[in-house]
């Protein structure tokens, strides 16, 4: 929803007409963020095995929801998620890298990921409503050495806009990792706006 918000502002800022509703592709968009979040708690699956395969299932995605459809924040999301395993007697776990995680640091991570992710494909999905292909990554300090290189970079959102490189290679290459921080918003090519209107 806030995505959804971000992106119909960025429209208005340059001139645009802004469109109402939640359409059905944010639904669907919904429902696959849901599940790739579930996914993404593949090692603590693994840890409690599969007789708790479908309690674990129900309680991630049950978790997460909230945080998709806009009504929590991912701090409630972690919460929620980790109380609810801690009913089942899950407290940590050992990843397929050796890591030891607690619940809380884990749960939290995922949450904030997520909630993120839910940010940008909102802000993805309006933005390809209205028609537009282009976004700018933000700039922060203190980024990442995966994020460094994209920082104020330009992307094509479908690859359909030559000279630019794709969202999905910037995801590719490191980009948007979990605990990432940065966004994008709404670039207009102001010299192929104007060419166009002069051709």
């Amino acid at each position: 929803t806030e995505g959804i918000q971000f992106a119909d502002a960025e429209v208005a800022r340059y001139g645009g007409q802004v469109l109402s509703g939640f359409g059905a592709i944010h639904q669907e968009a919904a429902q696959v963020l849901a599940e790739n979040t579930y996914n993404r708690y593949a090692d603590v699956v693994d840890f409690i095995g599969r007789r708790f395969d479908d309690i674990y299932r129900t309680v991630a995605l049950e978790s997460v929801r909230g945080s998709v459809v806009g009504y929590e924040t991912w701090q409630e999301v972690a919460k929620n998620f980790r109380e609810q395993l801690a009913e089942h007697g899950v407290t940590g776990f050992v990843d397929k890298s050796n890591r030891e995680w607690n619940m809380r640091t884990y749960a939290e991570m995922v949450a904030r990921t997520s909630t993120m992710e839910c940010h940008l494909e909102g802000t993805k999905n309006r933005l390809l409503e209205y028609g537009h292909d282009l976004v700018k990554v933000s700039t922060h300090r203190g980024a990442c050495e995966k994020c460094i290189p994209w920082q104020g970079k330009v992307l094509s959102l479908t690859g359909r806009t030559p000279g630019y490189p794709t969202l999905q290679e910037a995801k590719d290459a490191g980009l948007f990792h979990p605990r990432c921080r940065h966004a994008y918003g709404l670039y207009i090519d102001l010299d192929a706006a104007i060419e166009a209107l002069s051709g």
